[in-house]
């Protein structure tokens, strides 16, 4: 091993307070990756400690023994969490709780008050008590986490959970469910979509980044198609996503045929430079909804304006 991966692992290990449990070889083997793919440290050993921290169910600040705070932190809606590594409390409904296989996670599923909804996790190690779908909680002290502009909050070691009563629980107002319409142009396609890989764990549909996802660490991908068009229809521009069944149809490539492509040229942005072809500067018409600050298409097709 180079004295530069031993520094650098020495500074990683000195940045983790006692009491944490970490893997060397992990770590090893990250910034050997990193290294790699010439990742700077300060982002390298970020996304380490990063990592480190989620497994023992606490904040970066914590993990490194620092205080996040002082005292219980301030009541907030769901709809409001913008920002990672916040200590947060709310007062929420389970909503949903998933099946889990994942011995270092005791529980997962979403929460929800009137403003919206989000996932959970706790972690083993942080020795929360089970919430109970349908029940209504208080939860102080949670620590927001984001991946890929979608918040989460993660129950740690500092979260105090505390069952509401009948006449204290949380009213979860449903979406209305009516779509809005969008025609215009499609100026251009974000970098970010064509043919991706998804972690293939129960409940998780994060995407992979260098084979590796941000809550289950190394796993086998699944692969998926989409696509993010940003649409201009004179007066204002929104970013679109657009999931698999939509995507495929928009552009007659199917995900086995997307894979074909990407095998035959040893390269998987073939496929997104082949979405670009078949949808830049043509219009659409676009059913769509809003969900914490993304517009998902419901609906798309090729609009015959301008023909």
């Amino acid at each position: 091993m180079s004295e530069k991966i031993n520094k650098q692992i020495e500074d990683i290990e000195d940045s983790i307070d006692d009491g944490y449990e970490y893997d060397r070889e992990d770590i090893v083997s990250k910034i050997e990756q990193y290294i790699e793919y010439d990742v700077g440290f300060d982002n390298l050993k970020e996304n380490i400690l990063r990592d480190v921290a989620g497994q023992n169910g606490v904040s970066i600040n914590e993990l490194q023994g620092k205080s996040d705070s002082t005292g219980s932190a301030g009541l907030v809606d769901v709809g409001d969490i913008e920002e990672a590594d916040q200590f947060v409390t709310l007062e929420v409904k389970v909503t949903d709780e998933w099946d889990n296989e994942n011995d270092s996670i005791s529980q997962t599923g979403l929460v929800a008050d009137n403003t919206s909804k989000i996932k959970f996790t706790s972690w083993a190690k942080s020795e929360v008590p089970l919430l109970n779908e349908g029940d209504s909680y208080r939860l102080e002290n949670v620590v927001t986490d984001e991946y890929n502009g979608w918040m989460n909050i993660k129950l740690n070691s500092a979260t105090e959970v505390t069952l509401l009563d009948e006449d204290e629980s949380v009213d979860v107002s449903e979406p209305s469910g009516e779509n809005e319409s969008l025609s215009g142009l499609v100026v251009d396609i974000t970098d970010d979509c064509g043919l991706i890989e998804r972690c293939s764990e129960d409940n998780c549909s994060r995407l992979l980044d260098g084979g590796e996802c941000s809550e289950h660490g190394d796993v086998d991908g699944e692969f998926d198609l989409r696509i993010k068009a940003v649409v201009d229809n004179g007066k204002d521009v929104k970013t679109v996503l657009i999931n698999r069944d939509l995507a495929e149809e928009l552009t007659g490539t199917t995900l086995s045929e997307a894979q074909e492509m990407a095998q035959a040229e040893l390269d998987r942005t073939v496929v997104r430079n082949e979405f670009k072809t078949e949808i830049m500067l043509k219009y659409v018409d676009v059913d769509y909804y809003e969900y914490k600050g993304s517009t998902i298409a419901d609906d798309v097709q090729f609009s015959n304006k301008g023909e």
